[in-house]
């Protein structure tokens, strides 16, 4: 009966030992990830400056080089990172989008109507213009306390770690003509058949107190966004 009792105790220390043994015992796992985005924008303003009506304007780069002040999208470095094995290339969209209301006595209207967006390095063959050819993006008037509305698609492309990790995309602007200025018999006239640069609404056009009443300005913006939409493996 002793040797019973005894061997009972026995295997409940060992037990209570292993209980607890167990209990004393934990393991950490640190789990980290750097969250970065695919790709990034240069620069992220172009401004055409003072510009004169049915002007051109062009903001372009040498595909050569990448040289130039056209708009660039670069995958970025972590996106060409040679630990980065999952993703091979990055699909996106670029959208033309009004800006944030202005002041409503100010002339204020859309610029990327204006604008005739190009491939600045067409020999990729991954990037293309949705807009017909010889259009810009987008509307003219913008009125002053319009809300914003859904941006139109203006082009889409493609970058790929191997052989295309920036894309180019020359802008040439023709700056418009305030309407109530237009004179069919001396200005030009584009192979559309609207004045060069077109038109724009007088009712955005404005003259400040000093100008004489022939005198009108119009100030111009909007937004361009680059909008990533697929990752490929």
């Amino acid at each position: 009966m002793r040797k019973l009792i005894l061997l009972v105790t026995t295997l409940a220390l060992v037990a209570v030992g292993a209980a607890s043994f167990a209990a004393f015992e934990s393991h950490l796992i640190d789990v980290r990830a750097h969250n970065e985005k695919a790709t990034y924008v240069s620069p992220d303003d172009i401004d055409f400056g003072i510009v004169f009506m049915e002007q051109s304007y062009h903001k372009s780069c040498d595909p050569a080089t990448g040289e130039g002040d056209c708009m660039k999208i670069h995958l970025s470095a972590s996106f060409l990172d040679l630990k980065q094995t999952d993703w091979q290339a990055v699909d996106y969209t670029i959208y033309c989008e009004d800006k944030p209301v202005g002041d409503p006595d100010r002339g204020q209207a859309n610029i990327t109507p204006f604008i005739l967006l190009s491939d600045s390095d067409p020999k990729d063959n991954n990037d293309v213009v949705d807009v017909p050819a010889g259009q810009g993006c987008g509307t003219v008037a913008y009125g002053s306390y319009a809300p914003p509305v859904k941006p139109p698609k203006w082009a889409e492309g493609i970058l790929d770690r191997s052989f295309d990790t920036v894309d180019l995309w020359d802008m040439a602007f023709f700056a418009p003509l305030c309407s109530n200025n237009y004179n069919s018999e001396t200005d030009p006239i584009d192979l559309s058949g609207r004045p060069n640069g077109g038109l724009i609404d007088s009712s955005f056009c404005r003259k400040t107190a000093d100008m004489v009443n022939s005198d009108e300005y119009v100030d111009l913006a909007s937004l361009v966004k680059f909008q990533v939409t697929l990752l490929e493996d």
